[in-house]
């Protein structure tokens, strides 16, 4: 599967808790490239708005694209 945003090809570690790990309707990603944020909805990735989740996955997700940032 690749980004729908910059077109990363996601490769074997899609999961970082469990990398056997298949997508399911609502899981959310987030592109380890470029910090793009979708929501996995009927077999495709949606862009979102962060601004539409539960703030506390708000912040994890900002947290993760600020590690994402120093990765780089």
């Amino acid at each position: 599967m690749n980004c729908p945003n910059c077109g990363y090809k996601f490769d074997g570690h899609m999961c970082i808790a469990d990398e056997k790990a298949e997508f399911r309707d609502g899981d959310i990603s987030i592109c380890l490239n470029c910090g793009e944020v979708h929501q996995y909805k009927n077999g495709v990735l949606e862009l979102i708005d962060i601004r539409d989740l539960p703030k506390e996955i708000q912040e994890e997700i900002l947290k993760i694209n600020a590690v994402r940032q120093l990765m780089k």
